[in-house]
């Protein structure tokens, strides 16, 4: 039996265009996210996600991004599959925070053993995210379609796919785009989405 899983990652926001660090700070998408979302669905060919259950993080960014590309669908949200909570570095982008000493500390360490200040590590944000999808997998029957962040969608793609050795920055689609996943007698593979609407080859 054949059965897929489809992982999204939202739509841009300002705090992305900006570079600001933003995981548990809940922002809409950004004029310009939405207007990309929109020409990509124009030009591009996303999957049929209508039978499939459809789960969100929750946050605003998410939800936007699944109601754009699908309009108004069914689906559930389940907070576990939200971004890295970046704690006081929420908000701020890599020049407004060079010269403090907690922030050198940490990106000059091991980001995913060593937890922001009061926020949380790479390894925390993987641990929650991949509890809520193997039990999501577990579920009997449909589909699946998560509209995520890029950390979450490449924490999946890490766990399930360790031969190809790219770390999770290495992983992270573009906004608006991700990955189509394809379970089948034990093995996974993977491709990109949307697809260009020729049907040769993906568009990530």
């Amino acid at each position: 039996m054949i059965r897929r899983c489809y992982l999204f990652r939202h739509g841009m926001t300002g705090m992305n265009e900006r570079r600001c660090y933003c995981g548990a700070t809940d922002v809409p998408l950004s004029g310009q996210g939405r207007r990309l979302l929109l020409q990509n669905k124009s030009e591009f060919l996303y999957p049929d996600i209508s039978s499939c259950r459809i789960v969100t993080s929750g946050m605003r960014r998410t939800e936007e991004t699944l109601s754009l590309l699908y309009g108004a669908l069914p689906h559930s949200a389940d907070s576990r599959l939200q971004e890295m909570h970046f704690g006081s570095f929420e908000g701020f982008s890599y020049g407004e925070l060079k010269e403090r000493a907690d922030y050198r500390r940490w990106i000059g360490g091991d980001t995913m053993a060593d937890a922001c200040p009061c926020g949380e590590s790479g390894s925390q944000m993987q641990r929650r995210v991949l509890a809520a999808f193997h039990e999501l997998l577990a579920l009997p029957g449909s589909d699946i379609a998560l509209f995520v962040h890029g950390g979450p969608v490449a924490a999946i793609m890490q766990e399930l796919f360790p031969s190809e050795k790219r770390n999770l920055y290495e992983w992270q689609p573009d906004f608006g785009c991700g990955y189509e996943l394809e379970f089948c007698g034990g093995a996974c593979s993977y491709r990109g989405i949307p697809a260009a609407r020729s049907g040769e080859g993906a568009y990530v």
